[in-house]
């Protein structure tokens, strides 16, 4: 078994926000439209990994949008955390078309770590998403 209780190579999809999906050697996790917060961090993904595998992979952070108006965004700051410790912060800025609204981090994820990803915005306009997608290794 591996990730949030999928085998190997099932095509079970993952929990939103909670659990990485395995199809054979690919992972992917997905944490669905999240509102922006202005108050604190809040937790856009969450999961351990398997106990033998390493993923190689791409994080996509997304800052936030308004579904009914376009033109409004905010400026978002996201950490990424392994095993509790901050390896990554960036922010993305969606009110402005001369920053980028995402980004995207290549990342690799040893075997039993847990990763955590947390963003915070500047207002509450619109939701965020992070989506992870990569390839596993023993």
């Amino acid at each position: 078994m591996l990730g949030g209780g999928n085998p190997v190579g099932s095509a079970v999809p993952a929990g939103t926000g909670s659990t990485l999906a395995y199809i054979g050697d690919f992972v992917y996790a997905n944490s669905g439209a999240i509102d922006a917060v202005d108050s604190g961090f809040v937790t856009q993904l969450e999961f351990t990994t398997a106990g033998d595998r390493v993923i190689v992979g791409e994080l996509t952070l997304n800052g936030a949008i308004l579904n009914s108006d376009v033109d409004t965004g905010s400026t978002c700051a996201f950490e990424i955390l392994l095993n509790e410790e901050t390896i990554f912060k960036t922010k993305v800025n969606t009110l402005s078309e001369e920053t980028p609204g995402s980004i995207v981090v290549p990342i690799i994820i040893p075997p039993q770590s847990k990763i955590k990803i947390t963003a915070r915005c500047t207002n509450t306009n619109g939701q965020t998403t992070v989506n992870l997608v990569g390839r596993t290794y023993a």
